[in-house]
């Protein structure tokens, strides 16, 4: 499956003779007219039969330089598309994992999603995707999205990688993106729509006033409009959008993130209910058994003495 994947032929290269046994070594060689093409940030040693290319997938630029490089006898620099569509598309790359498994998972799911819409943009139908990714406990969701613009997606885990390590590599097949669909590094996918220009905006902002009403108490009730889409975002497709945010309080109040002094004449004031069953009820029972009390243990022996 290997050699049919990466597109090797295998062929008889040399023959060796040993008595009456004719022993043949087989030498794995690509086919002809084939290139391949490797983009990574950092530099890369050369390879042979390998284009590097030092670039960044996320940026649309990456899209011209590589389909330059992969056919740069018949690359047009006007065409939307490359004369040599791409058969394959191989992402073996992977964040510096910091040991926190929810952050990992998702920084990697951004670099698949990166991969992902790179390969969008070159692959030809029926073509592959084979990336690697973290099996978090909602990867089951990325499978139903991959199987959106593939035929086939399988989970491969190779012999080489750690059992322990939740790595493994998402095997797509058959590239059928959906009917009208466009691929774009300009709107990647999963990053909704682009939001209005800057002068809808300021028109926007400007026609839409916040309304202020001070309460008999002088409390501020803010009214910050209609929050539903317009009409004319809805027929462009607009459905990502900015939440509001409201910072409630003023100045005068306490800072969460910061420290006070007590006054003295503070009255502290039991919960209104406390927790019904915490997970220290019992450490707190076996402290009165103790002789102690809220954490302030002390042994029965100097409870005597005192």
């Amino acid at each position: 499956m290997r050699d049919q994947v990466l597109g090797l032929d295998k062929k008889v290269a040399t023959t060796e003779k040993k008595g009456d046994v004719e022993v043949k070594a087989e030498e794995s060689k690509p086919r002809e007219g084939v290139r391949i093409v490797a983009i990574d940030l950092q530099p890369m040693s050369p390879l042979e039969g390998v284009t590097t290319m030092r670039a960044d997938i996320t940026h649309p630029s990456t899209i011209p330089l590589m389909l330059k490089a992969l056919d740069p006898d018949t690359y047009d620099p006007n065409a939307t598309t490359g004369s040599s569509p791409v058969d394959l598309v191989i992402s073996d790359g992977a964040p510096d994992v910091t040991g926190l498994h929810d952050l990992d998972i998702y920084v990697q799911s951004q670099l698949l999603w990166a991969a992902l819409n790179l390969a969008l943009c070159v692959l030809k139908p029926g073509g592959k995707f084979v990336a690697k990714i973290f099996r978090g406990k909602d990867v089951d969701l990325l499978f139903a999205q991959l199987k959106i613009v593939f035929e086939r997606v399988r989970v491969a885990k190779p012999r080489s990688s750690r059992a322990s390590s939740i790595e493994a590599f998402v095997v797509c097949e058959g590239f059928c993106p959906p009917k009208g669909f466009t691929a774009s590094l300009d709107k990647p996918l999963g990053a909704g729509t682009q939001l209005p220009s800057p002068e809808k905006s300021e028109t926007t902002k400007l026609e839409k006033k916040i309304l202020r009403h001070v309460r008999d108490d002088g409390a501020i009730e803010i009214d910050l409009g209609d929050e539903s889409d317009d009409e004319e975002d809805i027929e462009e497709g607009g459905q990502r959008w900015i939440a509001p945010f409201l910072a409630c309080g003023d100045l005068s109040a306490y800072d969460s993130d910061a420290t006070y002094h007590l006054p003295k004449d503070r009255v502290s004031l039991d919960p209104v209910q406390p927790p019904t069953a915490p997970p220290y009820k019992r450490a707190l029972e076996m402290r009165k058994l103790a002789g102690g009390a809220y954490g302030k243990t002390k042994g029965r022996a100097e409870q005597t003495v005192s």
